[in-house]
């Protein structure tokens, strides 16, 4: 009889060790999100913003962080100017009081975060969650279409509303007047939803897509662009978040389009813009703070870009016709 119920017990040991196994197998990693609020001119987010970036990219895809800019204590931060209502928004969303400051899944990270970045982070490595995201990117000519999947692959009910976040990023930005923080990452540029989010109801074993689409604005770098999305819920929890980036084909059918090419790049003292067509074309550049600094038309398969007065650095040129969908490119002046 003891040996039976022994038995017995073993049983239902298995059963339930199966079925714990078979519920976390439904569960993916978690990304940890982190919103980064900062001033390209200000002296303490100079201090500490490179040192966390460097610490969070040890982690690889385990975590995420989007760049934000607020009005403090610099309004003239190009950052925050370039993308004012957005970055309004978002800052308003958490009342930021200033810079620099972190949200790590949707939670104000303590001032003590600049010192333990690797330890707070290592500890939140490694959660799994049954919510999976999945972002896609492309640029389709002078447009930017992305998708959003949102994939349960077990219960998930949560005790608020959720919403999806999704937000187009520049993967590397170079601006700001200080030495050792003039290199800015995952910069948001646009919001794809609304400012609010877009409504997700969480059902289990459900595959919800959503499609958001806007226009590539000239001072973008078209080939730098990214998608970041993430679940969040009016606590302010976020629950998963993706990345999704342009694919290798996507880069290269641009770069085979006939449009334009710059050469040389890198360049000293002169530019040669080579275009396909004789038809009436504009070219215009931007430095890295969207200002435009020269503009002009010009017909024919040729143009010499005027450089020789302008600083060294990194521009963005873009050309445009009524026949070729427009282009923008980086340009290095040494």
């Amino acid at each position: 009889m003891a040996n039976a119920y022994s038995s017995f017990l073993f049983i239902i040991f298995l059963i339930l060790c199966l079925s714990t196994t078979e519920i976390r197998s439904q569960n993916v990693p978690k990304t940890v999100t982190v919103e980064q609020f900062s001033n390209t001119s200000c002296p303490n987010c100079a201090s500490r913003i490179p040192g966390f970036w460097n610490t969070a990219s040890n982690f690889g895809d385990d975590v995420l962080i989007l760049s934000f800019y607020s009005s403090s204590p610099y309004p003239s931060c190009p950052l925050y100017q370039q993308a004012k209502s957005v970055n309004d928004h978002r800052v308003g969303h958490y009342n930021i009081p200033g810079s620099p400051i972190l949200h790590i899944d949707g939670e104000r990270a303590p001032s003590s975060i600049w010192n333990t970045a690797q330890s707070t982070l290592q500890s939140m490595v490694g959660q799994s969650t049954p919510l999976e995201v999945k972002a896609k990117i492309e640029l389709n000519e002078n447009n930017i279409q992305t998708q959003i999947d949102l994939i349960q692959h077990s219960d998930f009910t949560p005790q608020e509303q959720l919403v999806l976040q999704v937000f187009l990023v520049e993967k590397s930005v170079t601006a700001g007047n200080l030495g050792n923080y003039q290199s800015h990452h995952n910069v948001v540029r646009a919001q794809f939803s609304s400012g609010a989010g877009s409504h997700y109801n969480p059902q289990e074993g459900t595959h919800q897509k959503f499609s958001y689409d806007m226009d590539i604005q000239g001072n973008w770098d078209q080939e730098d662009l990214a998608v970041i999305a993430f679940v969040q819920g009016a606590s302010g929890e976020v629950y998963n978040s993706d990345m999704g980036v342009q694919t290798a084909s996507s880069v290269n059918t641009r770069e085979k389009r006939q449009d334009f090419k710059l050469f040389p790049n890198p360049a000293t003292d002169k530019v040669t813009v080579e275009t396909f067509g004789s038809h009436t074309k504009t070219i215009t550049v931007y430095n890295l703070l969207g200002a435009t600094i020269y503009t002009n038309t010009f017909s024919g398969n040729q143009y010499e870009l005027p450089v020789s007065n302008f600083h060294r650095g990194v521009y963005l040129v873009r050309v445009e016709s009524k026949n070729v969908p427009a282009r923008t490119t980086r340009l290095v002046l040494e």
